[in-house]
């Protein structure tokens, strides 16, 4: 789950794919305060070259600084792709700007705040004040008040995590995604956000969930279990389904589960789990698979698919060809 600072990166390295950057350029050119953040990081980015190799100054000094200037509690786990620009931009006299634009913009609620990260290429479990059970997937933030309010408890997420929420029938779980609330007394669901494109997906597993757009609260929708609702960020819309992905949480719990599924879907869910580009030939996409992987490595499964399908694998640097 790539967060939009890491686009935004990859971007100006030139790491984009040409589907990736094309959608990366409708978002920039979609609000004048994403091309604005583009052009802070271009920025920051051509200041880095002027920098000798092994640069490192006190960031944690300088963040202190900036927190007293914001009124800001603390972060935890500053780390990123971004931490080496960052430390420069800090030394830039950039920090305020830099810190400002990218953690604590939309933090308004209280005056000081939480901020986790699940880092690049991993999960993260957080525990929170109220007993309630997060799970960030890959390079998402979770921005939490030092101290919930009395009358409700808020945070703000930006990526994916699932959710398991302690009942509070008095004080409501609330979750800001993108242009999105999410509302909840006590539940289990999973909200996942497309930064470029803005849509906004929640999934429900256990409990009620109240999902709306933030300037449509009137148009909320209620979602029960095995029930999703879609925002699209271009419509301000939610669309309300049935989930079919029944692998939906493999990011979690590293099941994949398989039921007369079409190679082609195999596929699919094989390329964003792993990473790699899977892919099924055309005269053997339709073939069916049936089976549950838990945390099993990509070439067991491999294995299984051309023992159990009779096809051949053929592996590359670049990608992986399921074949007759």
């Amino acid at each position: 789950m790539a967060t939009e600072n890491d686009l935004i990166l990859r971007y100006l390295l030139k790491e984009l794919s040409p589907e990736e950057e094309n959608n990366f350029r409708r978002w920039a050119e979609s609000d004048p305060e994403n091309s604005r953040k583009v052009e802070q990081y271009k920025d920051i980015l051509e200041k880095t070259k002027n920098y000798p190799k092994g640069f490192n100054p006190d960031v944690y000094n300088a963040l202190a600084k900036v927190h007293a200037i914001a009124g800001i509690g603390k972060t935890i786990n500053l780390t990123s792709r971004f931490s080496t620009i960052l430390k420069i931009a800090v030394a830039a006299s950039l920090i305020i700007g830099f810190i400002g634009l990218t953690y604590y913009a939309h933090f308004t609620t209280s005056s000081q705040a939480i901020v986790m990260h699940s880092g690049m290429n991993g999960t993260r479990e957080i525990v929170l004040s109220d007993s309630s059970h997060v799970w960030l997937n890959e390079n998402s933030t979770l921005q939490v008040p030092s101290v919930f309010t009395k009358k409700q408890r808020k945070v703000i997420l930006k990526g994916e995590a699932y959710f398991e929420i302690k009942r509070d029938e008095h004080k409501p779980f609330i979750i800001c995604t993108g242009n999105t609330t999410t509302k909840v007394l006590g539940t289990s669901f999973n909200i996942k956000m497309d930064t470029l494109a803005g849509n906004v997906n929640v999934v429900v597993l256990t409990g009620k969930v109240e999902f709306y757009g933030t300037k449509s609260e009137s148009e909320k929708a209620i979602l029960t279990p095995t029930q999703q609702g879609m925002f699209s960020g271009s419509t301000g819309k939610i669309l309300c389904s049935l989930n079919s992905n029944i692998n939906y949480l493999a990011w979690k719990t590293g099941v994949l589960t398989f039921d007369n599924t079409p190679l082609i879907e195999v596929c699919n869910e094989l390329s964003k789990h792993f990473k790699k580009s899977v892919k099924a030939t055309p005269n053997v996409s339709e073939e069916s698979l049936t089976g549950t992987f838990n945390n099993e490595k990509l070439e067991d499964i491999l294995n299984t698919i051309q023992l159990t399908l009779d096809v051949k694998i053929r592996i590359s640097a670049d990608e992986i060809i399921i074949c007759n």
